[in-house]
């Protein structure tokens, strides 16, 4: 006996399912010409904190780069920033392993709680580079 059919994928866990279908009343041709529903899986939120992450580390490579060209005249100054930079990319790694629904060791924990706790993190990280900079 064959499985039923409904049309639609089955939803997966962990994945935003945007499911789009044409109407047959519709004048113009749909952008698909089987006129079946497609589905579009998207995971925004690693996406973005991967980005950050990259932004990150990449701001402390362009600083050290700098330090190299110009010197280090005012080295804590120059600590400060490849410590923030790295301190930040650091919390975002942590983040983004709390909000993924695929680590069975968070799974209780709610995405605005691990956020929460970033943006505390974050923010005792950055008075602590403040007061290191005098």
């Amino acid at each position: 006996m064959e499985p039923e059919v409904t049309g639609y994928p089955p939803r997966q866990k962990n994945k935003t399912v945007l499911i789009v279908e044409a109407d047959d009343d519709q004048t113009e041709s749909p952008p698909w010409p089987d006129r079946q529903a497609r589905t579009l899986k998207l995971s925004s939120i690693p996406s973005i904190i991967d980005l950050y992450v990259v932004f990150a580390v990449l701001t402390a490579c362009i600083q050290v780069v700098y330090m190299a060209i110009v010197g280090s005249f005012p080295f804590n100054s120059f600590l400060s920033g490849v410590l923030s930079c790295i301190g930040t990319a650091v919390l975002a790694v942590c983040l983004r392993i709390q909000v993924n629904k695929e680590n069975k060791e968070f799974k209780d924990l709610p995405p605005e709680r691990a956020f929460a706790d970033f943006v505390l993190c974050n923010l005792v990280l950055h008075l602590v580079i403040i007061n290191f900079l005098g």
